[in-house]
């Protein structure tokens, strides 16, 4: 069998953790980590957005161009209908999908980056290692310390702020070219926490 391939990030967590980085990633693997981490893609996404919106622009104002056209000024695409291309009717429907992905694209970004959609990902991250301390013998344990409720006073609690900034889990912010800031360790790791103590 080949060697299990470790993303970058997870040998990190594990090295921060000083666990078997081939458990880590089989438990990555296994909760779909993967799933809920695309920050990374989201400028590729929009980057394809913009230019499918500027493609669909151009696509309508050639549909509308064929559209003002004459009836009896079809000697060309009666050549190329000869031939099974239908040029209106082509443009139309490429501008008809080109609408349909565009609006999806709008629909899924503003998805993933909402604030309810960032506190999936700090969850996600949170289960994550949770699995990855029950299966090396450690207590999912919650806590802050007594002088800042802000710092996390367990290993389970300092391991899920370090994982989220490791696995580049940001909170959502408002204001655009700001420098992203990790989200926040105490909500997840609290409910993770709680969640694992409840019996089976």
């Amino acid at each position: 069998m080949g060697e299990t391939m470790i993303d970058s990030d997870v040998r990190k967590f594990a090295e921060y953790l000083g666990c078997d980085p081939k458990l880590a990633q089989d438990l990555y693997f296994d909760l779909d980590v993967s799933l809920a981490l695309d920050d990374e893609n989201k400028g590729d996404v929009r980057r394809e957005l913009e230019a499918l919106t500027i493609v669909t622009s151009k696509l309508a104002s050639a549909r509308q161009t064929l559209e003002s056209l004459p009836d009896h000024c079809n000697a060309l695409r009666f050549t190329l209908q000869a031939e099974g291309t239908d040029l209106l009717a082509s443009v139309m429907q490429l501008h008809q999908k080109a609408e349909e992905v565009v609006g999806f694209g709008k629909m899924k970004l503003t998805e993933e980056t909402s604030g309810s959609r960032a506190n999936l990902k700090a969850d996600k991250i949170a289960d994550f290692v949770a699995a990855v301390f029950l299966s090396t013998g450690r207590s999912v344990t919650f806590g802050t310390k007594p002088e800042d409720s802000s710092e996390p006073s367990t290993p389970f609690g300092r391991a899920v702020r370090e994982a989220l900034t490791i696995f580049k889990v940001y909170r959502k912010s408002d204001i655009p070219h700001l420098t992203p800031k990790p989200a926040h360790w105490k909500r997840p790791a609290e409910r993770i926490s709680r969640k694992s103590q409840k019996p089976n």
